[in-house]
């Protein structure tokens, strides 16, 4: 399937790139949720403050935490929004707890 596994409760390090940020990003925010495939509201909501961009307009990104202690399907998804809270990026990844 292509999906990532992990162990329960182990600590992840997540790095991700944005491109073509543009210089001006005050008023911007960026957010990273882990929710799991019940639909039960997300287990976090963080709010990450956005690395500027470097060199070609690439704004290397991340954060680390930790994985919860039960096993089953989880989603991590990033929300890049402007100044007028319009979503301009939004990007999921899946993953199993085993």
């Amino acid at each position: 399937l292509g999906m990532n596994s992990f162990k329960a409760g182990s600590d992840i390090n997540m790095r991700f790139v944005i491109f073509n940020l543009p210089q001006a990003t005050a008023g911007w925010t960026q957010h990273v949720k882990l929710m799991d495939a019940m639909g039960n509201p997300p287990l976090f909501d963080m709010e990450l403050p956005i690395s500027p961009a470097v060199g070609d307009k690439s704004a290397p990104q991340g954060t680390s935490f930790n994985l919860p202690p039960r096993r089953g399907r989880y989603a991590l998804v990033v929300t890049l929004k402007d100044t007028k809270g319009k979503i301009d990026l939004e990007r999921r990844a899946d993953f199993v707890i085993e």
